[in-house]
């Protein structure tokens, strides 16, 4: 990090272990704001620890908690190669971002996604808080009833930021045992960053849940330890409970895709305090011209309280050659005047940083965030695979999204992938509605797709123009009731 006057910084954080060096980067949606001021505070004290250099220190990033950060939901027959959980999503965001990290953890799974370094993790299916605070502190696993590592876990698997997602099991309103596990956490490593999760809610809610959450973040806040920090995923990460869950507990790919994001939003403040961030269009979204308001962003808080951050904003469609459309101002904002934008366009932006530092200022080049004005396809959701028998008509249960026009009309088209070779047609009581009746009148295996367009009746449209997605029907034979 170079602090004199013309030199600018990518953002370095240099902590007790080095230089984590955060380079040019992409940021996804949503806001960190609730918890930023405490973020702020930790990285203060870890950019005072040591003075800067120039060498890039792999972070350590321990998933830490149950079967939801493992991935393991009831009945579950998958791979452990294929169980990813939060991880690979937010894997592919740091690596897109440009950070030099490493998950670390005793347990292994996702590597059908995940590399051999990447797949490590410290999920524990079924473990409850209370276990898991004695597994910390003494490296013995009471759920499996095994000795994982000879004493601490933290001594044999040492991290630089933990991610901790624990209490589901047997939830009860005490804040109790993760205090525990906190403690323990500390006893071996006092500077370790934790973020401590809200845990998910159950479907249906559960109030105990919100009541452990609210339970938890008051203890946390209690122990006034800069190095703790929370993290909504109950209620903050956006997650519909009602389509983005496998079971009553644990999440399916929607709801981990959300839990990765708010991860990375957070682990992004953490990395990089100085860089503006929060930008609205949001990363990679799609903007509806007509909708368009203007730009939004938000500044980070100057090194020393008594000064001004400031800003230079770049945007284009070329990411070589942006357009300086602000510079020098004091704003977290622009309308949509000051740079309108046209249909089917890729657009590129910057937001830089000015920080006074006390008169030996610093300018932090910002990522580059892009948005599109393609009307995007459909996302398709045609509902979870079931059981069903033969005779009595069945309701689908798709849930369909559409981020373009919002005065766009659907079109919809049910039609059936594959089938056993003798069945009789299936039926469908309208096949060109989001969830029509359908009944089969043999058993076996059935996939069915739905085919949606916003653009006209989906066989007038090009495959790439249409979202699409199957479900899986297990038909079984009709029950005859004993005479």
């Amino acid at each position: 990090m170079r602090l004199s006057d013309g030199k600018t910084t990518s953002g370095l954080i240099v902590g007790e272990r080095g230089i984590f060096n955060t380079h040019r980067r992409q940021q996804h949606r949503r806001t960190a704001l609730l918890y930023r001021k405490s973020i702020a505070t930790c990285i203060l004290l870890l950019s005072m620890l040591t003075p800067a250099t120039t060498v890039a220190q792999v972070v350590r990033i321990m998933p830490l908690g149950d079967s939801i950060t493992y991935d393991n939901c009831r009945g579950d027959n998958r791979p452990i190669g294929d169980r990813i959980s939060y991880r690979y999503t937010l894997h592919n965001l740091l690596k897109a971002a440009g950070y030099a990290f490493d998950f670390v953890g005793s347990e292994n799974s996702g590597s059908n996604y995940l590399s051999a370094e990447m797949d490590d993790n410290a999920g524990f299916p079924g473990i409850t808080d209370a276990q898991l605070a004695v597994l910390i502190a003494t490296g013995y696993s009471q759920r499996s009833n095994r000795q994982i590592t000879p004493g601490p876990y933290l001594e044999t698997y040492p991290a630089d930021i933990i991610l901790l997602h624990i209490g589901t099991n047997y939830v009860d309103p005490s804040p109790d045992d993760v205090e525990d596990i906190l403690g323990n956490i500390r006893a071996s490593d006092p500077n370790v960053v934790i973020f401590v999760a809200h845990i998910i809610d159950r479907y249906p809610h559960s109030e105990v849940t919100t009541t452990f959450n609210d339970n938890v973040e008051a203890m946390v806040t209690a122990r006034a330890d800069s190095r703790i920090m929370m993290v909504d995923m109950e209620k903050g990460a956006g997650i519909d409970y009602s389509t983005d869950m496998a079971d009553d507990l644990h999440p399916n790919h929607l709801g981990y895709d959300k839990m990765a994001r708010l991860w990375f939003e957070h682990l992004e403040v953490f990395f990089s305090p100085y860089g503006a961030k929060d930008p609205r269009p949001g990363n990679g979204s799609y903007q509806w011209p007509a909708a368009f308001k203007g730009f939004r962003w938000s500044m980070p808080a100057p090194r020393h309280p008594n000064d001004v951050v400031t800003c230079d904003v770049h945007i284009g469609t070329d990411p070589n050659a942006l357009k300086k459309i602000a510079a020098n101002k004091p704003i977290d904002s622009l309308s949509s005047e000051a740079f309108p934008i046209i249909p089917d366009t890729l657009y590129y932006w910057r937001v830089d940083c000015h920080d006074p530092n006390a008169g030996s200022p610093v300018l932090t080049e910002g990522r580059v965030w892009t948005f599109h004005t393609c009307d995007p396809v459909p996302r398709v959701d045609a509902g979870k695979n079931q059981s069903w028998m033969v005779g009595p008509a069945m309701r689908m249960t798709a849930t369909v999204t559409d981020e373009g026009d919002p005065n766009a009309v659907l079109y919809y088209l049910w039609s059936v992938e594959s089938a056993p070779g003798d069945a009789p047609d299936v039926v469908f009581d309208d096949r060109t509605i989001q969830n029509p009746l359908v009944s089969f009148a043999a058993p076996g295996e059935y996939i069915l797709r739905l085919s949606v367009s916003d653009d006209g009746p989906v066989e007038n449209q090009a495959s790439k123009d249409v979202g699409s997605d199957t479900v899986i029907i297990t038909v079984q034979p009709p029950t005859h009731p004993r005479r």
